[in-house]
């Protein structure tokens, strides 16, 4: 996983490229773990439908029992 990202902002290429349009028009010029970041999701399982909503952008895995642990986790190295 990456450390942070840029979030598409411009309204256009959403359309353009996802499908999808965003309600609010302003966007974190660059996103890093544990902070807000907008996500392209389903609406409804099955249906197509593309929604963009906002989440906590990281991973945390299941034993961690804190959310700072998404501090530690960005640079993830899999076998």
């Amino acid at each position: 996983m990456c450390s942070n990202y840029r979030p598409v902002s411009r309204m256009d290429r959403m359309l353009t490229f996802f499908g999808v349009e965003r309600e609010k028009s302003e966007t974190p010029p660059e996103v890093w773990p544990l902070q807000l970041a907008p996500f392209i999701r389903l609406a409804e399982d099955g249906s197509g439908n593309k929604v963009i909503d906002d989440g906590l952008f990281g991973l945390l895995p299941h034993f961690a029992k804190e959310l700072a642990y998404g501090r530690k986790t960005y640079n993830v190295m899999v076998k």
